[in-house]
C-alpha cells in the first residue's frame, strides 16, 4: 500500500519530475506505455522457458545414453519436469498474492539455474528427479505463470492480441533451442549443455526486474491482504473460484488436452528415432512444430482480439481438427515426410489454441481472480504433463504398434474439444438466467474499507471504486467510480 500511495503522490505532488510523472501513467494506463515493454518481456521470457520445458524431448535420449536406465524410468523423468513446473501453479498465485511479479521471477530464475547447474555435476539418474524434474522445473512454473499473469496486469482491450505476441516466443524457442541443444550435447556432451541452460536460466532475473508493478496489482494485492488480515489467517488458494461451473469445465478440458500435448511433445522425437532417422533429423521436427507453432500463436492472438471469433472457439475448434490428424496418424506416421506434416499440424493447431487459454482464464473468473485462476489451469497442465507421456510410452512398449500412443492422443484432443464446447453452452444459460432475472443480476454490494482505488472486472467490463478522506479537517469519506467497456465509459451512478 506504501508503495501505491508513493505512486498517486507522484501523480499528484507539484514538485515531482516530470520523467516521474510519465513513468508512473506509463505503467498504470492499460495497454499502453510501459505495457509493451511488459509484452517485449513476456516474449523472451516464453522464448527461454521454451529452452527448459521442450528440450525435454532431446534430452531424452542423452539420459537413456549416459545413465543406461529403463525407458520408463526417463520418461517418468521428463513427465515429473514438465508437470512439476506446471503444478506449482497454485504455490504460484499464493506467492503473487504477497509479492509482486517481478520479484517472483527474479528469485525463480535464481532457483531454476541452480537446479540445471547441479544437473550437470550428477552421476545417478536418481538424483535427476530431485535436481532437474523438482527445482528445475519448479523454478521454470513459477516464471512462466507469473508471466502470463503480469500481462493481465498491463493490457485489457489487447490482451488477446498481448497473449498471442507474448506465447510466440515459445514458437520461436521452440524452432531455435531443439537442435542448437542437440548440437552442444553432440560436440560438447549433456554436462555442458546443463551449464549452459543454467546460464540461460539467469536471464529471467534480469528480464524479471522490467516487470514494473501496476496500481491494478498493487490495488489486488492490498485486497487481498486485508481480507487475510480481516480472516486472521496466512494467504491460501481460494477454492471458491471452483463454484464457477464454466471454468471447471475449462478446466476439464485443458487435462484432456495436456495428456496429448505433453505426450507428443516428448515422444515425437523419439517415435522418429525408432523408425529409423537420426538424432538430428528427430530435434528438425521440434524445430519445424515450433515455426508452425509462432505462426498459430500470433494468428491466434490476432483472431481473438479483433472480437469476430469467439476465444472459446478459436481454443477448442484448433483442438477437433488435431485430433483427427492424431487419430489417422497410424496410416501415415511410420513415413519422416508423414512426420514432418504432423509436426508442423501439431506447432499450428495447438499455438493457436494456447494464445488464448489464458485470456479465457480472464474473461470466466475476471482480472481479480487471474492469478488464482492461471494457477489452477496450470495445476491441471501439470497433471496431464505427469501422466500423458508415461501412459503413453507403456502403450507403445506392451503393444506392437508404436503409433498406438498418438492414436490415443487423439482421443484426449477430442474430449479436449467437446469439453470446449460446452463451456459455451454454460456461459449461453448464464446469460439467459440474468436476462430472465434482470434484478437479481444487477445487483450486488462492494466492501470497501481501505483509501485508494478497487478494480472489479468481469468479461469486458471494468468497475473501478475510489475511497479517499475528503472535508476540510479530512475525517469526511468520499466514494465515488466509473465503470467502462470495450466502447463507452460512464460514472458508477448509473452502472449501480
Amino acid at each position: 500500500m506504501r508503495e501505491l500511495a508513493r505512486q498517486e503522490e507522484g501523480e499528484r505532488t507539484p514538485g515531482a519530475t516530470k520523467g516521474s510523472k510519465e513513468m508512473v501513467l506509463a505503467r498504470n494506463i492499460p495497454d499502453s506505455g510501459w505495457a509493451w515493454v511488459v509484452l517485449v518481456v513476456g516474449f523472451l521470457i516464453q522464448m527461454l522457458c521454451s529452452v527448459v520445458v521442450y528440450s525435454v524431448g532431446i534430452l531424452k535420449p542423452a539420459f537413456l545414453d549416459k545413465y543406461g536406465e529403463e525407458p520408463v524410468k526417463t520418461d517418468w523423468l521428463g513427465s515429473l519436469h514438465m508437470s512439476l513446473s506446471h503444478m506449482a501453479g497454485p504455490f504460484v498465485s499464493m506467492a503473487l498474492s504477497r509479492y509482486y511479479c517481478r520479484t517472483v521471477i527474479f528469485i525463480s530464475g535464481i532457483v531454476t539455474a541452480i537446479g540445471f547447474l547441479w544437473s550437470a555435476f550428477v552421476d545417478k539418474m536418481d538424483l535427476l528427479f530431485l535436481s532437474y524434474a523438482a527445482i528445475g522445473g519448479i523454478g521454470e512454473g513459477f516464471i512462466y505463470t507469473t508471466s502470463v499473469v503480469s500481462l493481465g496486469y498491463y493490457f485489457k482491450k489487447r490482451l488477446y492480441f498481448a497473449s498471442g505476441i507474448a506465447t510466440t516466443g515459445a514458437g520461436v524457442g521452440l524452432m531455435i533451442f531443439p537442435p542448437l541443444i542437440q548440437m552442444l550435447i553432440t560436440n560438447h556432451g549433456l554436462a555442458s549443455a546443463m551449464m549452459i541452460i543454467s546460464g540461460a536460466s539467469l536471464q529471467f532475473c534480469v528480464l524479471g526486474a522490467l516487470i514494473a508493478p501496476t496500481r491494478q496489482e498493487m490495488t489486488a494485492k492490498q485486497n487481498m491482504k486485508e481480507l487475510h488480515t480481516v480472516h486472521n489467517h496466512e494467504p491460501k488458494l481460494n477454492t471458491n473460484i471452483l463454484r464457477n461451473y464454466s471454468f471447471d469445465v475449462y478446466l476439464l478440458s485443458i487435462l484432456f488436452w495436456n495428456l496429448a500435448y505433453a505426450f507428443i511433445a516428448q515422444s515425437l522425437p523419439l517415435y522418429s528415432s525408432y523408425t529409423g532417422n537420426s538424432r538430428d533429423e528427430a530435434a528438425f521436427l521440434l524445430s519445424l512444430s515450433g515455426f508452425s507453432s509462432m505462426i498459430g500463436r500470433l494468428l491466434g492472438g490476432i483472431a481473438a482480439n479483433d472480437g469476430q471469433i469467439d476465444g472459446i472457439i478459436l481454443y477448442f475448434g484448433p483442438n477437433g481438427v488435431f485430433a483427427l490428424f492424431s487419430l489417422l496418424f497410424p496410416l501415415y506416421g511410420k513415413y519422416y515426410s508423414g512426420q514432418v506434416f504432423y509436426a508442423v499440424a501439431y506447432g499450428l493447431y495447438t499455438g493457436s489454441s494456447i494464445s488464448v487459454q489464458g485470456p479465457i482464464v480472464v474473461r470466466l473468473v475476471g482480472i481479480e481472480m487471474l492469478a488464482v485462476g492461471y494457477g489452477l489451469l496450470m495445476f491441471v497442465t501439470g497433471i496431464g504433463s505427469l501422466i500423458g507421456p508415461p501412459f503413453g510410452g507403456w502403450l507403445m512398449a506392451v503393444t506392437p504398434f508404436l503409433e498406438v500412443g498418438f492414436f490415443v492422443a487423439g482421443v484426449a484432443l477430442l474430449l479436449s474439444c467437446i469439453t470446449g464446447m460446452m463451456i459455451i453452452v454454460l456461459e449461453k444459460r448464464k446469460l439467459d438466467e440474468s436476462v430472465q432475472t434482470p434484478a437479481k443480476a444487477r445487483s450486488g454490494s462492494l466492501s470497501i474499507s481501505h483509501y485508494g482505488t478497487s478494480i472489479y472486472t468481469l468479461n469486458d467490463l471494468t468497475l473501478e471504486v475510489t475511497r479517499e478522506p475528503s472535508g476540510r479537517f479530512r475525517t469526511e469519506t468520499t466514494i465515488s467510480g466509473r465503470y467502462r467497456s470495450e466502447t463507452y465509459t460512464s460514472e458508477t451512478s448509473s452502472f449501480i
